[in-house]
């Protein structure tokens, strides 16, 4: 399987960011994506002001079912989502009716292939 890092197209085309914490992703060794968690920040720096700043430009939010996809839904950011809830983060949550893909994934066991191959779909 190619991975998102080898497909120049996309790399060329879209600024790919992390937005999560350690332990919960693993960083890209060769830094080829923007990681919110490598700005410096100090008692006045806000990680939500940062990750609202970065949805505002976003074109496409990839996540489990959470709250930075349901935030990039208020945005207007079609959300590429994964778990168990499929009723509330997709109406309920929803409430400007933004597009999501939800895959239904209750034990969050998702292949990685899967979500690589919906998000080509998403951004052809």
């Amino acid at each position: 399987m190619k991975k998102l890092g080898e497909n120049e197209i996309l790399m060329k085309k879209y600024n790919f960011v992390i937005v999560g914490k350690n332990p919960d992703y693993i960083p890209d060794n060769q830094n080829r994506f923007f990681d919110i968690n490598t700005i410096e920040q100090n008692i006045n720096t806000s990680t939500i002001g940062l990750t609202i700043e970065c949805l505002k430009k976003s074109v496409l939010t990839i996540g489990s079912q959470s709250a930075i996809p349901n935030i990039s839904l208020l945005f207007g950011v079609h959300a590429l989502e994964w778990g168990h809830q499929k009723h509330l983060h997709t109406v309920v949550y929803n409430i400007r009716r933004t597009k999501v893909t939800f895959l239904d994934d209750h034990k969050y066991q998702i292949k990685p292939e899967i979500i690589y191959n919906e998000m080509l779909k998403i951004l052809k």
